[in-house]
């Protein structure tokens, strides 16, 4: 298991490292037990999608609100899907949307693949969610 956990963080370290550089991410100057304990004060808690957890099948877009665990604005949080690397940010109610590329020529009918969708703001945990495309478009459960 161990095994399995470390090739994934293996993996996504390049990805991840490309999310940080798209986000123009400074170091903050504050020591590192300190940067520890931040995470477990705020986090991202709600839905991404909306609060009502039904997301219907097909669409060509994403998107949904996000809102801080401690009520502050959520204002800036960066949306980004990973292999797609489309990337917006949330405006000051939290609102975001990412439209996907249109499908390419010569792409097989019925094609499937799973993507992450990671939302992220200085001082908070990172949140990460699976969404899947087929046909060139979103689709849940």
């Amino acid at each position: 298991m161990f095994k399995r956990i470390f090739h994934q963080l293996k993996t996504a370290m390049p990805a991840f490292a490309q999310f940080l550089r798209l986000c123009k991410i400074v170091p903050l100057p504050l020591p590192l037990p300190l940067l520890l304990l931040l995470p477990l004060h705020t986090a991202c808690t709600e839905n991404p999608f909306g609060g009502d957890n039904t997301v219907t099948g097909g669409q060509q877009e994403i998107s949904g609100t996000v809102s801080l665990s401690d009520g502050s604005s959520p204002e800036g949080v960066v949306v980004w899907l990973q292999d797609f690397n489309l990337l917006t940010r949330a405006n000051a109610q939290g609102k975001f949307q990412i439209i996907l590329p249109p499908k390419p020529d010569g792409e097989s009918s019925g094609t499937v693949s799973q993507h992450r969708l990671y939302l992220y703001l200085a001082n908070y945990v990172l949140a990460v969610r699976e969404v899947a495309v087929i046909d060139g478009a979103f689709f849940y459960d």
